[in-house]
């Protein structure tokens, strides 16, 4: 059931594309009552089925790309939390927010092909007087910087709604 939820949101960004990144993760906040009711091991197998179906049913294939770099997060959070001093834990969710901002970026404009003259046209380049090279990694850190820095209030949010009333207890099931 989470899994088909986490997959009819991620859908919806191919309807509305306003929600190409935060339909992501909406989908995988489902992840946490799986993981406080039924454990890690069903949180990542929720995620890797939901990951495969909006993969191959996914009209928007840059939210599932998203979805499959960000989405494990909210099931590998707790042990990354257990990290002690709180600098290197801050340093170690940074730098896996950005690595993995960087291979799906990598990823997608090779899968897409996408170039950066179809982005940035030759003359702005040339008036600004640095080589299109340098410019492409340019904005690439940006982009994932700004990736990062999104998914460091996500996680954020994540702490809030992990410890609230209704993410945080368990649910009972019917015998």
């Amino acid at each position: 059931m989470a899994a088909a939820l986490s997959v009819a949101l991620l859908m919806l960004t191919g309807m509305i594309p306003a929600l190409g990144y935060v339909g992501p993760m909406l989908a995988s906040i489902v992840l946490i009552p799986v993981f406080n009711n039924f454990g890690r091991r069903a949180a990542v197998l929720t995620y890797v089925v939901t990951a495969l179906l909006i993969l191959i049913l996914g009209a928007d294939k840059e939210a599932a790309f998203f979805y499959i770099f960000f989405g494990y997060y909210p099931a590998v959070k707790p042990l990354l939390d257990e990290i002690t001093p709180a600098f290197l834990r801050r340093l170690v969710k940074f730098l896996l927010f950005f690595v993995s901002a960087v291979l799906m970026d990598l990823i997608l404009i090779k899968l897409l092909g996408i170039t950066l003259e179809e982005v940035v046209p030759s003359d702005v380049l040339s008036k600004t007087g640095i080589s299109a090279r340098t410019f492409a990694i340019l904005a690439e850190g940006m982009f994932c910087l700004m990736v990062a820095l999104v998914m460091a209030m996500y996680d954020w949010l994540l702490s809030r709604l992990m410890k609230s009333r209704f993410f945080g207890k368990n649910i009972r099931l019917p015998q």
